[in-house]
């Protein structure tokens, strides 16, 4: 697996994840995903496709931090599953 298909693998595995949750959630330009919880735009979230993070607002709703938290943990244990296959077909 090259690192590109890597990178692709786990951002197909995060908006699988959204969808299970059924989390709304557009593709915006420069390979940043907006997350949308709730009605306020203050709830909403991005993430970045290209380096695998979530980034909110401090203030953003209980709910909408809980999610961003849970997409944290589930983005670490597949990107550590990802490089630890990455790095055995070396």
């Amino acid at each position: 697996m090259t690192k590109k298909e890597m990178h692709s693998a786990i951002n197909k595995q995060v908006y699988n994840w959204l969808n299970e949750r059924n989390i709304q959630f557009e593709l915006e330009m420069g390979g940043r995903v907006t997350v949308m919880v709730g009605e306020s735009s203050d709830d909403w979230f991005d993430y970045h496709q290209t380096h695998h993070t979530v980034c909110g607002l401090n203030w953003a709703s209980d709910e909408s931090q809980s999610i961003m938290s849970e997409l944290e943990k589930y983005i670490d244990v597949i990107w550590n599953m990802h490089m630890w296959e990455f790095a055995q077909s070396k």
